[in-house]
């Protein structure tokens, strides 16, 4: 989710937040149950620094595609 406002937003477990191209950080919390999380962190599917870098990647090269079409 893009942020729009300065209100407040209630971060789950494995949500990313990235500012600018290279500031990435990765919300973990282990007191909460692995149900409240926005996107499972298993042992054969660990949510990485990696991961997000190339989920940020990919919205990215969509988001230039997207503005090249119109």
């Amino acid at each position: 989710m893009k942020m729009t406002s300065k209100d407040g937003v209630l971060l789950k477990p494995n949500d990313r937040i990235i500012f600018g191209t290279h500031c990435v950080f990765l919300f973990k919390d282990p007191s909460k149950p692995e149900t409240s999380c926005s996107i499972p962190d298993t042992d054969s599917e660990p949510i990485t620094w990696e991961n997000v870098q190339m989920e940020r990647s990919n919205i990215e090269d969509a988001s230039n595609k997207q503005a090249q079409e119109e």
